[in-house]
């Protein structure tokens, strides 16, 4: 769809959540919620993405993923800005 009708290059659109993911952002209440759920919790990924300190972030600590930030640019630089599902 992107490739039909999008104007700007895709990478143009994943600037943000790159800059989010390695920059980071604050927590909010509602995220801190969901991350500190048993969901999160039973998960050994979970547990290692979101509990860095062995805890669940608190609202206004910052956030960061760098190793997020850095797939989304590789997919996006390897692919030639295609992401297909399965990348997802």
């Amino acid at each position: 769809m992107h490739r039909r009708h999008g104007k700007r290059s895709l990478n143009k659109h994943l600037d943000p959540a790159i800059r989010f993911a390695a920059s980071g952002f604050p927590m909010q209440e509602m995220i801190g919620r969901v991350w500190d759920s048993e969901l999160v919790c039973k998960d050994h990924e979970g547990l290692r993405v979101f509990y860095a300190n062995g805890k669940a972030p608190q609202v206004g600590d910052i956030y960061r993923n760098p190793d997020l930030a850095k797939a989304i640019l590789m997919k996006s630089q390897n692919l030639g800005g295609l992401l297909s599902p399965p990348d997802l």
